[in-house]
């Protein structure tokens, strides 16, 4: 399969504005915002330390990484295995279609 850069942009797009909007007309939602740059990106690919960045809205900080935890701990390794494995696959595929 091969990965259109337009297309993967406006998917992009739309989910930002997705979720912009959703913030915007749900002033009573409560959310947790993660953000990584390239480089801390990269470096989670590489499994070495990050620095996360992460905005919360209508939480304390506490709720805030407790709700980054439990997020966490209600995949099971099945379930990660499976998406890790997808993930490479589809890193190596750009990454050859990329390198023609």
């Amino acid at each position: 399969m091969k990965i259109n850069p337009i297309k993967t942009k406006l998917n992009q797009l739309c989910y930002r504005l997705k979720v912009a909007w959703k913030i915007i007309v749900n002033p009573n939602l409560h959310w947790v915002f993660i953000s990584l740059t390239n480089e801390e990106f990269l470096n989670y690919l590489k499994n070495d330390d990050i620095d996360i960045s992460f905005s919360y809205h209508k939480l304390q900080e506490y709720n805030a990484w407790d709700i980054i935890k439990k997020v966490a701990e209600c995949k099971d390794d099945v379930d990660m295995i499976l998406g890790k494995a997808q993930f490479q696959a589809e890193a190596e595929e750009h990454y050859k279609s990329k390198n023609k």
